[in-house]
């Protein structure tokens, strides 16, 4: 389980529900290596580590915390950025760190978390050095399968103490399935898994918000198990979305991560992920906590791709030739059509157009053509450059700002392309040349 370096000194964007799950806790720390000095107390929260209160070490390296408590996974943060990991759901948690161990007295939780960490930490490590191996990998393989029965029968001697404790409902969330780093480079073997990746971790459980895990595998999930489909990631994260809602916690911070997370992605599928988050979630009034500025700022966004998400219907655009004569075309006159929204004086442009149009010129007698819009209105420059490099499919503008092109169309890179099919519906979007000509190799 990767552990977060960094600390964030921040607050989340919502604010956290002062429910279920709080532990009254006298917190006591002792160290022969710190005094006078101040020991952080943080909270694991969703993809955050956050500071929520301090420790003063007396002259004697002692110090102690009283108050009330989130149930959930801390880290003890030392002056050195060191960690010290802490469950709180005990009246009474009592930590020593003396000569480079932890010990931590008559606490359950804490005991079970601190030995089962040691060996998965282990076990990480030597699963990274695995994958980082250029050499002979036998050593290193048998020393990770007695990791791994070390961990089975570490969870075998103490399933009951696993079953009743908060610290078991993490581990557990940890260990089945947890080689997180084999599944990333061995995508194929975790598809099998889909279905069954997040079962032990309950979503309607809030303590699990406070917990370092469930953002980790939840994330990998999303990223690395699940196809980057939209229909496939519409239904997992609304399951998941729907399934914390007895967790106002959890809920907040799935619906506005992933809203966010997706708002700011490029890739075509999460696109309309995140119209359909938005429209079912934002738009319906079920995200209050957001703030409404936020939510104006994604409304004008999806509204400005709303001609260009896959799967849409495209707006008809009112275009002229060099010549400056209105076009007139259908889409259903050829089995793709493929706009290019481009700019001579871009830099990308000029080294991708030649290469989008030898795709035209191979693919041009076979139920394909190219638009290729001029978003500016130097008439000279644009028809300069056509010239230049010879470009013979429709080159098309709107210089005079007579029709719909830069009302429909918000175009905010170039060059932008959208490859539209015979009914007029956007079938893919930002991709090479080179991609674009296997494509019609294998549709043509």
């Amino acid at each position: 389980m990767p552990m977060r370096t960094i600390l964030a000194f921040c607050s989340l964007l919502f604010t956290i529900p002062l429910s279920a799950g709080i532990q009254k806790a006298k917190i006591q720390f002792q160290s022969d290596q710190w005094e006078d000095t101040v020991v952080f107390l943080a909270s694991y929260q969703g993809n955050s580590l956050i500071v929520t209160d301090t420790l003063r070490l007396d002259s004697k390296g002692k110090a102690k915390l009283k108050g009330e408590f989130h149930v959930g996974q801390y880290a003890l943060v030392l002056p050195d950025r060191e960690q010290i990991e802490l469950i709180i759901n005990e009246p009474k948690i009592r930590i020593r760190q003396w000569k480079g161990a932890i010990s931590y007295f008559n606490s359950l939780e804490n005991n079970l978390f601190r030995d089962f960490l040691k060996i998965e930490r282990s076990l990480e490590q030597k699963r990274i050095r695995w994958q980082q191996s250029t050499g002979d990998k036998n050593e290193l393989a048998s020393a990770i399968d007695n990791l791994e029965l070390q961990r089975t029968v570490f969870i075998s001697i103490n399933r009951e103490q696993i079953n009743k404790t908060f610290a078991g409902t993490i581990i557990k969330a940890i260990a089945s399935p947890n080689d997180l780093v084999y599944y990333s480079q061995h995508i194929e073997s975790a598809k099998w898994i889909k279905n069954r990746f997040l079962d032990v971790i309950d979503y309607s459980d809030e303590r699990m918000f406070y917990t370092e895990i469930m953002h980790i595998k939840t994330k990998f999930f999303i990223d690395r198990v699940l196809e980057n489909n939209s229909d496939t990631l519409i239904e997992h994260l609304v399951a998941l979305i729907e399934k914390s809602k007895p967790a106002p916690a959890l809920h907040q911070f799935f619906t506005e991560y992933y809203l966010t997370s997706f708002s700011r992605s490029k890739s075509p599928e999460r696109e309309v992920v995140f119209k359909y988050l938005f429209e079912n979630y934002c738009a319906s009034g079920q995200t209050p906590w957001i703030d409404p500025v936020v939510q104006m700022r994604w409304e004008a966004d999806i509204q400005a791709l709303r001609n260009q998400l896959l799967g849409t219907p495209t707006s008809h655009i009112e275009l002229y030739d060099t010549a400056g004569n209105l076009l007139t075309y259908n889409f259903s006159d050829q089995k793709y059509t493929l706009f290019i929204f481009w700019d001579p004086g871009c830099a990308h442009c000029r080294v991708e157009i030649p290469q989008y149009h030898r795709v035209f010129k191979k693919f041009r007698d076979k139920e394909f053509r190219v638009f290729a819009i001029y978003l500016e209105s130097f008439e000279g420059k644009w028809k300069e450059y056509i010239k230049q490099e010879k470009l013979t499919w429709t080159n098309a503008a709107d210089l005079k700002q007579k029709g719909n092109l830069h009302e429909d169309y918000i175009i905010t890179e170039t060059p932008t392309v959208l490859l539209i099919d015979a009914n007029g519906v956007v079938v893919n979007k930002r991709f090479t040349a080179r991609s674009l000509s296997q494509f019609l190799e294998a549709e043509l």
